[in-house]
């Protein structure tokens, strides 16, 4: 029997790609495994109260808070104190959970180098970040788990790594929430009329002004009014409160049900991001037949397949506009690509994952 740790401090009230990633895996894993003791690490705070009492009387998993912080350089001084005082046989955590001396045996979680194949998308301290922790982390963990062969073949291409043994990869799933189908989800976030859905945040790899503007160039082009619906970005984000954009409906943070309920609803789901370490949100869009438009990079081929959707340059706005117009004309091969999305998407998913990742930590 192992002591095992998972670091779940990403964990947010609201839903994060990390935290959703570390929280799904996660419940997959104590399903499965029926020998080991698991604890469930985290912060104070409301989220950790939740899981403490979800799993409350569970002998085999103990959840505790640590003083140490996620992504924060001190605390790594704590970390090692906290998890000494735990015992653990591994430690399992994302690559933010900062690992320089942990005091004992770690997995990580690596879900994209897009900060080293383009510096110019993440800021200098993470520049810096990416020259020493990174390095430092992946070549003294056990095992690296990455989500796609994309994001494998980038980390022995732009950081010389030669043991690619030990870069698994997991995939990751989807959780589908009960969706109401009479849920009147467009007058609650006031969209009136067809809508694009973009769900994700606003870094500068999600290209959110190449976005915008393609939306902009097709309504002016093709005489098409749809509105653009952002998930996860709020309204007083950088690409917005400079512009008059009426056509953009930037609802934040919402609950999955809403989400998955304005994907039903969407003409499309599009993102025109510039890299990607997997992208959750197009499996979600293909789980509710929504036909995709997105960025023709090598991630997004391997995760939706050649067929599965309508590739793009990204930084060619009018071409984008071109191809958008084809969902409201080529009915017939849209409907072949949403069959063949919704075949691709049904080879992920967390239980999956969470068998692969066993065979590491157990």
């Amino acid at each position: 029997m192992k002591r095992i740790g998972i670091d779940l401090r990403e964990i947010k009230e609201y839903q994060t790609g990390i935290g959703n990633y570390m929280k799904s895996l996660s419940s997959r894993l104590i399903n499965l495994d029926k020998e080991n003791v698991y604890y469930l690490i985290f912060n104070k705070g409301p989220v950790f109260e939740k899981f403490k009492s979800k799993y409350d009387g569970n002998r085999r998993v103990k959840v505790v808070d640590i003083y140490s912080k996620s992504q924060n350089l001190l605390s790594e001084f704590l970390l090692f104190r906290d998890l000494k005082n735990l015992r653990l046989d591994v430690f399992w955590t994302d690559i933010f959970g900062i690992t320089y001396f942990p005091g004992v045996p770690y997995v990580l979680s690596l879900h994209d180098i897009i900060g080293v194949k383009n510096p110019k998308f993440v800021s200098f301290i993470y520049r810096i970040f990416n020259i020493f922790h990174l390095k430092w982390s992946l070549s003294h963990s056990l095992y690296v788990f990455v989500p796609t062969q994309s994001v494998k073949n980038d980390v022995i291409k732009y950081l010389d790594i030669n043991k690619s043994k030990k870069y698994i990869v997991t995939g990751e799933g989807i959780t589908l929430p009960k969706v109401d189908s009479f849920s009147d989800v467009r007058s609650k976030y006031n969209v009136k009329k067809d809508y694009a859905i973009f769900i994700g945040t606003d870094k500068l790899n999600k290209n959110i002004f190449g976005l915008i503007k393609s939306i902009k160039k097709f309504r002016k082009k093709y005489k098409r009014f749809i509105d653009l619906v952002l998930v996860g970005i709020s309204s007083d984000s950088k690409y917005l409160n400079s512009n008059n954009l009426k056509f953009v409906k930037a609802l934040g943070h919402i609950s999955d049900e809403d989400k998955f309920n304005l994907l039903r609803k969407a003409s499309f789901f599009i993102t025109l991001s510039f890299d990607e370490g997997f992208c959750l949100p197009v499996l979600e869009a293909s789980s509710m037949k929504t036909p995709i438009i997105c960025s023709d990079i090598p991630v997004l081929r391997e995760v939706l397949g050649d067929n599965g959707a309508i590739f793009v340059d990204p930084q060619n706005t009018s071409l984008v506009a071109k191809k958008i117009n084809l969902l409201y004309s080529d009915y017939n091969n849209i409907d072949i690509m949403i069959s063949s999305a919704l075949e691709k998407a049904g080879m992920y998913n967390w239980k999956k994952s969470a068998k692969k990742i066993l065979k590491y930590l157990g």
